[in-house]
């Protein structure tokens, strides 16, 4: 590439990107490069033409530099690599020069038939093909299908933050969280804590934790495992009122149930251990996915809790 072609297309670059194909007139490129008509068209044969290398360059620097790059410093597992992708566009969509996806401006510009939306569909696809690599290298199954559902997700988000919706990233994670879920193995064993009235009546019971554990306000934790009461040593002292039965739903599911933090008086919620993972459920009954570690599935709750009616809004329907 000679000095002059990469003059005329870095100086088009952010005029495309900011203002779309047909924003952009030949005039304006010819003068941020400081090129003569007959200089532009000894590189360029057309608008579309400098346009087309402007989509591949947009790949270089957005598809591969920012998203890749920034998913693989922030992720540490495969799953989490996934989820780094919108910790990336959380970023981007808090910057002043936020720009949405240049290829679905210009697809949605210059239509699918268009010489540029035939080449913008093309990027998108390498898109969801780095998507499938990733979801593959997770051990989830139908790696393409699922590449196809998160890449709805990340348009919905970017159209999102568009409309100024400043947790747009965060709204797209947690669904992709429950989008890996759903993709996780051949069967997937999320709990289904569906039922809000439910959930809410299945407070923990103090009468259920075994002494010695302690019942504070602050405790991060409390562990359920052993729930029965015990008989008494002496049988000639006065029997004891029957506890009741503890909701076989929550405590037979599975093999230990352990909830979680309080904030401001309430339960942020419950955290199940499942087939080795930790999979953790809001205190309103939503999912928020499974996670290697107990920490990091009560980090999640907590987060939840202290975020959720954020200024008045509801932002993950918890």
């Amino acid at each position: 590439m000679s000095d002059l072609h990469d003059r005329i297309l870095t100086a088009a670059y952010p005029l495309f990107v900011q203002r779309g194909v047909r924003g952009v007139s030949l005039y304006e490129v010819q003068d941020a490069a400081g090129v003569s008509a007959s200089e532009f068209d000894g590189e360029f044969s057309s608008r579309d033409a400098l346009a087309e290398e402007c989509l591949r360059l947009r790949e270089r620097e957005w598809t591969l530099g920012t998203i890749a790059e920034g998913v693989r410093r922030r992720g540490v597992t495969p799953e989490g690599k996934i989820l780094a992708i919108f910790d990336v566009f959380d970023e981007w969509f808090h910057r002043d020069d936020y720009e949405a996806c240049t290829f679905v401006n210009t697809l949605l510009e210059m239509g699918r038939d268009h010489r540029l939306g035939r080449a913008s569909v093309e990027h998108l696809v390498h898109i969801r093909t780095l998507i499938a690599d990733m979801a593959s290298e997770a051990g989830l199954r139908d790696p393409e299908e699922f590449a196809f559902s998160c890449q709805i997700i990340m348009k919905g988000a970017i159209i999102n933050a568009v409309e100024g919706d400043l947790f747009a990233a965060l709204r797209g994670k947690e669904m992709a969280r429950d989008l890996i879920a759903r993709y996780r193995g051949a069967v997937s064993t999320a709990p289904s804590h569906t039922d809000v009235d439910w959930f809410d009546s299945c407070q923990p019971d103090k009468s259920y934790l075994p002494a010695p554990v302690p019942v504070q306000q602050d405790a991060p934790l409390f562990f359920a495992e052993s729930i029965q009461p015990t008989e008494t040593a002496d049988a000639a002292e006065p029997a004891e009122p029957e506890t009741p039965e503890a909701p076989a739903v929550v405590w037979s599911a599975v093999r230990h149930d352990l909830w979680v933090g309080n904030h401001d008086g309430e339960f942020a919620g419950m955290v199940e251990l499942i087939h080795g993972a930790y999979w953790a459920t809001s205190r309103h009954g939503r999912p928020s996915g499974s996670y290697p570690t107990l920490r990091e599935a009560e980090e999640t709750l907590e987060w939840e809790q202290v975020h959720a009616g954020h200024e008045g809004t509801t932002i993950f329907g918890v």
